[in-house]
């Protein structure tokens, strides 16, 4: 196995899953606003 391209596509999903934890925790703060 070649654990560098492992790395690389688990630290581009980290930076997905950042992305959308601060997208989702926008929504909620929208929601908690109304």
């Amino acid at each position: 196995m070649d654990f560098r391209v492992d790395i690389e596509g688990l630290d581009s999903l980290k930076n997905n899953l950042d992305r959308s934890s601060e997208n989702l925790e926008q929504v909620l703060n929208a929601m908690r606003s109304r």
